[in-house]
């Protein structure tokens, strides 16, 4: 228990799932974190509860009552570096009384409606001279935190670089024996999975990210699970696009300050 929160274990939190359907957050993470793929949950009270909240590293969601007794105990016990994702009026109106200096910003859901598996697999093939793409066995997942991103196989959801390859799926460039861009199932969940992809600053402007991303994508389409998108930046957006991607929808964030 933190804060009068009291955590739930993964097999346990199905039943929870009501509290969080009003959210405007992407349903990509609380499914994730709801059906028990990775990430935390707490609520208030185990047998009656009114306030819930999810964790998924820097990401968080609030839900249930924000006028309950145990509401403020659920913004205490978040990160001081959390993103509060999709909160409803009344719980952000909470937050920025308790974090007055937390900045508010706006993210964008996508979904794919261009399912064009030959454009996708043409985006595969242009990657410069003396570069290719792999799907990334144990052998890469052990080095590909260190030579692109950690997120990539994303510490709230995955123990290790083996429980990855056990439980998910990604691609990555390798230009001769250097990894330089990845895309994974980072947010896994039934039936999908959120997209994290990154590319080494040095490398970037050369297709690598849209390769990656589109060998992912066509992974998903011949396992017949859906590629989630999301994104806060205007960069991957155009990429997004430029993959077959269509916005959904914005929704509000709330970044603390400390």
């Amino acid at each position: 228990m933190a804060n009068g929160m009291r955590r739930i274990e993964r097999s346990e939190r199905r039943r929870l799932a009501p509290l969080f359907e009003a959210t405007e957050a992407p349903r990509t993470v609380v499914a994730c974190v709801v059906q028990g793929h990775g990430g935390v949950l707490s609520v208030d009270d185990v047998a009656e509860p009114r306030v819930a909240h999810i964790k998924l590293g820097p990401f968080a969601i609030l839900a249930g009552d924000a006028e309950a007794p145990a509401a403020r105990a659920a913004i205490a016990a978040l990160p001081p570096w959390a993103i509060v994702l999709g909160p409803s009026a009344e719980w952000g109106r909470l937050i920025l009384a308790e974090h007055p200096r937390a900045s508010l910003g706006r993210r964008t859901s996508f979904t794919l409606r261009d399912r064009d598996a030959d454009a996708l697999q043409a985006m595969v093939s242009r990657v410069p001279a003396g570069c290719r793409v792999e799907r990334i066995d144990l052998r890469l997942a052990r080095r590909i935190g260190d030579e692109v991103d950690g997120a990539l196989i994303f510490p709230p959801v995955f123990e290790d670089p083996e429980d990855f390859v056990a439980r998910s799926v990604g691609y990555c460039a390798v230009e001769r024996h250097s990894i330089v861009a990845g895309a994974t199932a980072a947010v896994p969940y039934d039936g999908g999975f959120g997209i994290q992809v990154n590319t080494n600053e040095t490398r970037r402007g050369n297709g690598l990210a849209t390769a990656v991303s589109a060998a992912l994508i066509l992974h998903a389409l011949r396992e017949g699970v859906e590629p989630h998108w999301d994104t806060a930046s205007v960069v991957s957006a155009g990429l997004a696009r430029k993959l077959g991607y269509a916005p959904t929808g914005t929704y509000d964030t709330v970044a603390l300050r400390g």
